[in-house]
């Protein structure tokens, strides 16, 4: 699908990595990756686009907070923090490596609003909305297998 260039909606502020507030284990078991996952491993990331009012005092704090509480997060759902990996269990198979390596965070401000964004008509701002747009399953073994912006 072509979608021609245009300005951009979004203006990255910062990109960061959030970890488990308490490392992963070794003995963590890491879940298998099922037919299904495996036959998916060449298509795109499953992206969901949550919007949300912004609150009335956006501040630093906010963003830290919203950083910590993912943080915490990720001990009890750790594979999301890893990697794909084809070495670690059955070599040759894709398997979650959970190395706590992060997931991504990304802030960002728009200039648009609510309507624009969702204005069917311009559908290359959704793409801007989704940070893993356009990325193969497979990008997994080098980018974090959860993006948040």
């Amino acid at each position: 699908v072509f979608l021609p260039r245009m300005a951009s909606a979004i203006t990255v502020l910062r990109r960061s990595l959030v970890s488990p507030t308490v490392p992963t284990s070794a003995s963590s078991p890491a879940p298998p990756l099922s037919n299904f996952d495996l036959a998916l491993q060449n298509a795109q990331y499953n992206q969901r686009i949550l919007l949300y009012s912004q609150p009335q005092r956006l501040d630093s704090f906010v963003v830290e907070r919203l950083k910590k509480s993912l943080a915490q997060a990720l001990v009890y759902f750790y594979p999301l923090a890893g990697r794909l990996s084809d070495i670690y269990k059955h070599p040759g198979r894709l398997n979650v490596l959970c190395n706590d390596a992060g997931v991504e965070f990304i802030e960002a401000r728009s200039h648009c609003t609510l309507a624009e964004m969702l204005d069917c008509r311009k559908p290359p701002v959704l793409y801007e909305l989704a940070p893993m747009s356009r990325v193969s399953s497979m990008d997994g073994v080098r980018l974090p297998l959860l993006a948040i912006q």
